[in-house]
């Protein structure tokens, strides 16, 4: 489990997600099995397969998330600042369609992008 939270302590994303082993790129290949996003008391919950993808990058360095709730898109993107540095994450709102099945993309398109980026720090409390 992985657990986020903003610098303000307002937005917070709980991801549950399976290490599959090596990657084709040097990285850990991660299956996104549950997500939880939004401030507390109204979150967000996704734990459908066919609504959650992830994306893993070169050594995990940049690694998405993306989930689908009926009618929102959540995209999460992880920011290393270095190798072995701090990690932080970016969390996007897209209001509109969800991504085609099978089409996982680490970018963004910005088309109906409502909030982001949310800057998102682990939180282990």
């Amino acid at each position: 489990m992985l657990q986020l939270q903003s610098a303000d302590a307002d937005v917070c994303v709980r991801l549950e997600r399976r290490n599959e082993g090596p990657g084709s790129l040097e990285n850990v290949r991660w299956t996104l099995q549950d997500i939880r996003v939004g401030p507390p008391g109204q979150v967000a919950h996704v734990a459908a397969a066919s609504d959650l993808c992830w994306y893993s990058s070169h050594h995990n360095f940049r690694d998405w998330a993306h989930a689908w709730t009926g009618s929102r898109r959540f995209d999460l993107v992880l920011k290393e600042d270095g190798h072995g540095g701090p990690r932080r994450y970016h969390l996007y709102a897209f209001e509109g369609d969800a991504l085609e099945a099978g089409t996982c993309s680490p970018t963004a398109d910005g088309v109906g992008c409502i909030e982001g980026p949310i800057v998102l720090f682990p939180y282990e409390g």
